[in-house]
């Protein structure tokens, strides 16, 4: 079959031609990085119909998201800063300095399925690669799972302070939103 996109779990034995990215149109559903875990965690646990198959690049996101859990487990995160157009926002960030989750990291993303980078916004952009698609989905992950966590707890009384008055409280309170 040439000229046509291939289903992944279903690929044909090799004809000779290699398999490569190529631009294909279709239609896919958006999945929201605050819902993504949840899903895709729930897809391991749930039976399948028979006719239904997780193909490799829905089973490489599933075992991303249960990196990112661990890391969050092993709490190997940390709140940092960004910047975000002309606004700076507050984030939850995966902290991969040991030799376990830079090695399982490098691991991962040297296992990405190419179906995993072959989505793009705009005809024509640069196909990313793994580590800086990995990374973006670890930090996405890291960060929703965080927030929600960090939400439930108390806050210190603020003592009649305005919201957002103080740098540290603002930073505090922006780690908690949305």
């Amino acid at each position: 079959m040439k000229g046509v996109p291939l289903l992944t779990t279903d690929l044909p034995a090799n004809d000779g031609a290699s398999a490569k990215l190529a631009e294909w149109k279709l239609e896919a559903l958006a999945l929201d990085a605050a819902h993504a875990p949840e899903m895709l965690i729930s897809l391991t646990g749930e039976i399948l119909p028979t006719d239904v198959v997780l193909g490799d690049e829905l089973r490489y996101w599933i075992v991303a998201t249960r990196f990112a859990l661990a890391l969050i487990h092993r709490q190997r995160l940390i709140p940092t800063m960004r910047q975000e157009g002309k606004v700076l926002v507050g984030r939850w960030a995966p902290v991969l300095s040991d030799e376990d989750g830079l090695g399982r990291f490098g691991a991962l993303a040297e296992s990405m399925p190419g179906a995993c980078r072959a989505l793009a916004w705009d005809s024509g952009a640069p196909v990313p690669q793994p580590q800086a698609l990995l990374t973006d989905y670890l930090q996405a992950v890291v960060d929703v799972i965080a927030r929600q966590a960090f939400s439930l707890l108390p806050l210190a009384s603020r003592n009649g302070r305005q919201s957002g008055e103080e740098p540290a409280q603002a930073w505090i309170e922006a780690l908690r939103g949305d």
